[in-house]
């Protein structure tokens, strides 16, 4: 207000109030003729400051209400995990279980806590049509921006102007939400309802940011941390989605970058890759795809050879040829099936606990949360802490004193053999079955200079068997673990062979 009247001081302007101190009518201050005397001027600073405490009052009242809603775990607007959705019962708010939105991060979980990167779960998610939140928040609210009006298109900054074919006047849009593409171009013909934005995809960001959410527990959140209620464990607002144990694995995957790593990789990957290997330089097998006039040619080369290797010189580079990826690859099958292909795969199911283990470490997580906050604070305010600090004390004691049965796991048949499960697998999932069983494969074009002999001998370790041949111009070391009847089926069993040679 000083400002506003200093500012109608030097340019002669008349200020006037819709509605006067007090509600009363609306009241005119003229600054045309020069500052106004000073008792006009205090009371005009009255009103600012009377005006300023009110708006003080609102933004506490504010900020009571959501320390309420937070300590009650009742929902009071605003954001919500992707999951959930809000429901009026009686005169409150609550947060539920989204049935439309919960079978997708189910599977989120699930394919990120079998070590799934998440650029292989995000193609996956947008691949199947599954709407990202940003995509179904605004779908559930109406906010898609669609052509009000059939005509030609003009795209603006963040606008979309429709121009009627019989040249009346256009009418323009604003693209909802802000940073989203059009989906349209100069010059396109639109019809009534058409949509002007595409779709809002998923991201590797997003599924982060909802997998490190303790939302997932169904905790209430500030600043990161979760809000302790006055039994000192935090306040839930919803049903949890999944148990602290599985949240705990989700965070170490995440903390330890495994689902960053190649080697996890299922999508846009080579059958082979990190699971074959050059037989000269032992350096990875890369595959590549060249045009004929007949189609492509798939096939598989050392990535020294081919110059991928940043210090090298190319007197340095690998001499060996390229293989063929079709050849590699069903060798590979064969070897593989001949082996287990036979064998039924056997599942493991999990038998859970009969335990408070969860609460129990719940309530020990907050103890050490708020000890070590008392820690930090003067002794005045350290005090305000103790009564939380006692409740979980007698929490943990009771808890620790109830009897506990361990979680243990069975195999159960799948009906399946290792054979038709790899039948029915794609590229991307063959993969991933033989890293899981840790094959390994080494091989080099037969018409490559350094080769002298037609098969290769390499060191064998303790844990593993292996197979030497050659097959249509193709030496290879076909390396797997004697436990891989185990790790492919589940189960114990000897495959009955120690480096044999085919």
């Amino acid at each position: 207000m000083h400002s506003l009247s200093e500012w109608a001081v030097q340019n002669r302007k008349l200020i006037i109030f819709a509605i006067g101190p007090g509600g009363g009518p609306k009241m005119r201050l003229d600054f045309r003729s020069g500052p106004l005397d000073t008792m006009t001027q205090l009371m005009l600073m009255l009103f600012a400051f009377a005006a300023e405490m009110e708006a003080n009052v609102i933004k506490e009242r504010n900020r009571d209400t959501k320390a309420f809603m937070r300590a009650t775990g009742r929902w009071g607007g605003g954001m919500f995990p992707y999951w959930a959705m809000p429901e009026k019962q009686g005169n409150e708010w609550r947060l539920i279980h989204n049935p439309d939105t919960v079978p997708a991060t189910l599977d989120i979980i699930d394919r990120v806590l079998k070590k799934e990167s998440k650029q292989s779960v995000m193609r996956w998610l947008n691949d199947e049509g599954i709407l990202s939140p940003r995509e179904y928040r605004i779908q559930q609210a109406g906010k898609v921006p669609t052509a009000p009006i059939s005509g030609v298109v003009s795209v603006g900054e963040g606008t979309v102007s429709i121009t009627p074919e019989d040249g009346s006047e256009a009418v323009t849009v604003n693209l909802f939400p802000k940073h989203v593409s059009a989906s349209v171009e100069d010059g396109q013909k639109v019809e009534e309802g058409d949509r002007l934005t595409k779709r809002i995809l998923w991201s590797a960001q997003t599924i982060k940011m909802m997998l490190r959410s303790r939302a997932l527990l169904g905790q209430v959140e500030l600043d990161g941390k979760p809000f302790l209620g006055p039994d000192g464990m935090p306040v839930k607002r919803v049903e949890p989605l999944t148990d602290l144990d599985t949240f705990e694995k989700l965070q170490r995957i995440l903390d330890a970058s495994a689902v960053h790593d190649a080697s996890t990789r299922t999508a846009g990957a080579g059958m082979l890759l990190r699971i074959g290997w050059c037989g000269i330089c032992g350096e990875r097998l890369y595959r590549r795809s060249q045009p004929k006039p007949y189609g492509r040619y798939e096939y598989y080369g050392c990535r020294s050879a081919w110059g991928y290797l940043k210090k090298q010189s190319s007197d340095e580079k690998c001499r060996a040829l390229a293989i063929s990826a079709e050849l590699l690859e069903s060798t590979t099958e064969e070897m593989l099936l001949k082996t287990i292909g036979n064998l039924e795969v056997l599942e493991k199911v999990v038998i859970p606990a009969q335990s408070h283990h969860q609460e129990l470490a719940e309530a020990e997580e907050a103890y050490a949360f708020l000890y070590g906050e008392a820690a930090k604070k003067p002794a005045n305010l350290a005090r305000l802490l103790q009564p939380q600090i006692k409740a979980l004390e007698k929490r943990i004691a009771v808890l620790s004193a109830l009897p506990e049965r361990e979680e243990r796991e069975e195999l159960r048949a799948t009906g399946e053999t290792y054979a038709e499960r790899w039948e029915l697998a794609d590229a991307g999932e063959r993969r991933k079955m033989l890293l899981e069983a840790g094959v390994r494969i080494e091989a080099v074009n037969e018409d490559t200079e350094e080769v002298a002999v037609r098969s290769f001998e390499r060191p064998q370790r303790d844990d593993e068997a292996v197979w030497l041949g050659s097959t249509e111009g193709v030496s290879y070391a076909f390396y797997v673990p004697k436990d891989l009847a185990e790790r492919a089926t589940g189960k114990s069993q000897s495959l009955g062979f120690v480096d044999q040679k085919l």
